[in-house]
């Protein structure tokens, strides 16, 4: 168990950086995005080819950092991740009064507050366990995350408490 920990611990510092990951004879070179915290299977972001391969963790032979994250971490590379997981920036829920947003907005800090959820607050949004991002007007449809575990765990925290 302890290996795996430290396994985990260090696929989990990759992400956001460049890296090189050998499996068998082949070689792939791309942009760490996300790490199954249950099974440990990557997401790497290749931009010469504009695709997004998945990785078992058992089938790496080696992995190592290329380049830091803020060397490689742009816009075209935000706004492919937002278009492949179909992010939108936009709301569709029309005109809603300020109130009741920012009443959902407390309530949802409370929540997390009381369920010792970490959040964030960066602009409009909240960033809850450093994976999901909830925009205004702060519904569990305004939830957000390519880490479809955290997601579903925080969904399942706001259902249980609204």
């Amino acid at each position: 168990m302890y290996i795996l920990n430290k396994i985990r611990h260090s696929l989990f510092k990759l992400i956001n950086n460049k890296v090189e990951i050998e499996i068998g004879r082949h070689r792939y070179k791309g942009f760490l995005i996300n790490v199954d915290p249950v099974t440990l299977t990557i997401l790497i972001y290749n931009n010469e080819n504009n695709q997004i391969q998945m990785i078992f963790h058992h089938s790496i032979k080696s992995i190592k950092q290329i380049a830091d994250c803020d060397e490689i971490f742009d816009n075209d590379f935000r706004k492919f991740c937002d278009e492949f997981f179909q992010i939108e920036n936009t709301n569709s829920h029309g005109i809603e009064s300020n109130e009741n947003m920012e009443d959902r907005r407390q309530k949802l800090l409370e929540i997390f507050a009381k369920n010792n959820v970490p959040v964030e607050e960066i602009d409009q949004s909240l960033i809850a366990a450093y994976y999901v991002c909830i925009d205004p007007p702060y519904t569990i449809n305004d939830c957000k995350s390519s880490n479809m575990i955290v997601l579903s765990k925080i969904k399942s925290i706001i259902e249980q408490n609204m």
